[in-house]
């Protein structure tokens, strides 16, 4: 039988967007750090009060999925956590669910979710016991809407309670590509809402106001059923930023907007700790990059002696951006889910909601519901 196609359009790529603080950004590796529980480097998790809040859930029972660039398994924080038997590849690289390359955006975003603190020596997720879920969709630097949909709807047939996507595509035309890719988006996401998996997306980097820019469109965040999520973070946590001699003193508190967050009153639904950076500290041998968000990562380095790089060593660094914002939601969403497990996603999303407060310094705009409260969620 004859199908008639009514329209198409070429599937548009979407590159990872990350602020350009990230490329100044320390790492250590696995072998040369030790943390502790609760690490003091972890302010985003402090803040948050995820200690508190695992005296009463740390995920049991719930499954998150990470659509990014892959998730790298032999990572001592993520090996435990990491579902191998329902991570996948979803572009046509012929590779498997690593990341490739020196790609680890998608390890970062994925420990911040559910990292187990290895054994004793690494870090922290929101919800180390969730049975994490690896969608690679970027190959290099670059993804595929329709890569990106069959991962959605991938994450709705294994039950996945919640999928995170740190990934995005502005300004997109609200007419064309926007409107085409509306219907199909909206469509995919409607379906996965329905099935009880509650998308939590990345609002963007791009300092805009998604609210007023009238004829564009920010895909996926502003398709049905996202839950949206601005970047807040901190200046001058562990250092002095001030100039004043204490590095006790913050120029900035946690919940504050982070000056890279996209923002608008009905285009974000909630605000997280995603990192924020004193631009004019870099390169003054002041530790800055505190403020970022710390978590796995991984170095691509030469070991056979060829200068070409041919290995992914595990490691811990700093990364900001609303792709950081989205997974300490994701987390908190797993939480709730694990404490509440008759809840669907819409009732999870609204936990969340109800709990978040809008800080009194600062514009609704950059908050939807408002901060993230984890403990109140639960």
């Amino acid at each position: 039988m004859k199908r008639s196609v009514k329209s198409y359009e070429a599937d548009v790529r979407i590159e990872l967007d990350s602020p350009g603080v990230n490329k100044e950004t320390p790492t250590l590796d696995a072998s040369d750090y030790e943390g502790q529980p609760g690490d003091f480097l972890q302010w985003d998790k402090d803040n948050l009060d995820i200690p508190e809040a695992h005296a009463t859930t740390e995920g049991e029972g719930t499954r998150v999925a990470v659509i990014d660039s892959g998730v790298l398994e032999t990572h001592p924080d993520l090996a435990g956590p990491l579902n191998l038997d329902l991570s996948r590849n979803f572009t046509a690289d012929g590779g498997d669910h690593n990341p490739v390359g020196s790609d680890d955006h998608g390890t970062h975003v994925a420990g911040i979710v559910a990292a187990d603190n290895g054994g004793g020596v690494g870090v922290n997720g929101t919800a180390p016991k969730t049975d994490l879920v690896d969608c690679r969709v970027f190959s290099g630097p670059t993804a595929s809407f329709g890569d990106i949909l069959a991962a959605v709807v991938s994450s709705a047939n294994i039950d996945a309670d919640v999928a995170n996507l740190s990934l995005g595509a502005y300004p997109i035309p609200r007419q064309a590509q926007g409107q085409f890719y509306g219907k199909v988006l909206n469509s995919a996401m409607t379906y996965a809402n329905k099935e009880g998996t509650l998308l939590v997306i990345a609002a963007g980097n791009d300092s805009a106001d998604l609210q007023h820019d009238k004829n564009f469109i920010s895909l996926p965040n502003e398709g049905a059923q996202a839950v949206s999520v601005a970047s807040t973070g901190p200046i001058g946590y562990g250092w002095d930023a001030d100039g004043g001699g204490e590095t006790s003193d913050l120029v900035a508190p946690p919940e504050s907007p982070a000056f890279y967050t996209n923002y608008g009153t009905n285009a974000v639904t909630i605000a997280a700790p995603g990192g924020d950076a004193d631009q004019t500290a870099i390169g003054t041998g002041v530790p800055w990059f505190n403020d970022l968000v710390f978590n796995t990562v991984f170095s691509y380095v030469d070991t056979d002696g060829d200068d070409e790089p041919d290995t992914q060593v595990p490691g811990y660094g700093w990364k900001a951006g609303t792709s950081m914002a989205a997974p300490n939601v994701a987390g908190a969403a797993a939480l709730v889910k694990s404490a509440n497990p008759d809840y669907n996603a819409n009732q999870v999303e609204a936990a969340l909601k109800k709990a978040a407060e809008v800080p009194d310094d600062y514009g609704k705009e950059y908050y939807g519901a408002g901060y993230l409260n984890v403990v109140d969620a639960l």
